[in-house]
């Protein structure tokens, strides 16, 4: 069994605000696109700052990953490309 306590803080904070974005959404289960989307959002995190390295965009990199049918962009007209799903 994977023990929570033994993740790093950040690791803790992803898992949690994935659980919080599934529920949101109304999914019962977390899956790994909310914890992409976490991930992705996560201020001060590993993701966001590896990605502005390789001089990508977190946000349109979610909005593409969204585009996925299982998980739609929470915040739709706030970001290009990004839809719902019924």
């Amino acid at each position: 069994m994977v023990r929570f306590d033994k993740f790093t803080v950040k690791a803790q904070e992803a898992v949690t605000d994935a659980q919080n974005i599934a529920g949101e959404m109304h999914h019962q289960f977390m899956e790994v696109e909310h914890l992409l989307l976490a991930l992705l959002r996560q201020e001060g995190g590993t993701v966001p700052s590896l990605l502005a390295k390789l001089g990508a965009d977190a946000a349109s990199i979610t909005c593409r990953r969204l585009s996925y049918p299982r998980v739609a962009c929470p915040e739709p007209n706030k970001r290009q490309g990004c839809h719902s799903v019924k």
